[in-house]
């Protein structure tokens, strides 16, 4: 189908959006769950932040400390049942974004990206 490939022969979907942005992927988290009803329960979470054109790789390595730990706090904060449904997921992307964004100086956080999810 050549209307759907370019000269080289590799399909094309489409071209970049004009807010695509900066993707800086984090390490794993494995942290504990505020205690709920039940037994001990922790998250294990992979996750991309995308930052703005406008960010740096230096500040973001630079506060990679500062954003890991921010991130840590947050999920410590959560019990399972906050997180086990889509608008759960939803909200802490929402509130880890807000809270990483209070103190970058150059760019800010657009999304975050699950990458892996998971609740033991």
């Amino acid at each position: 189908k050549a209307d759907m490939k370019n000269a080289g022969g590799i399909k094309k979907f489409g071209a970049a959006k004009k807010d695509d942005g900066l993707l800086f992927p984090l390490e794993t988290f494995t942290a504990n769950l505020a205690q709920g009803d039940g037994p001990r329960r922790f998250l294990r979470l992979n996750a991309v932040l995308k930052f703005n054109k406008k960010a740096s790789e230096k500040e973001f390595r630079a506060r990679k400390p500062q954003i890991r730990d921010t991130i840590i706090n947050i999920l410590n904060s959560k019990r399972p049942k906050d997180l086990l449904n889509k608008e759960g997921k939803g909200f802490l992307k929402e509130e880890i974004k807000a809270a990483i964004n209070t103190y970058l100086i150059d760019g800010h956080v657009m999304d975050v990206y699950y990458v892996g999810f998971q609740i033991n």
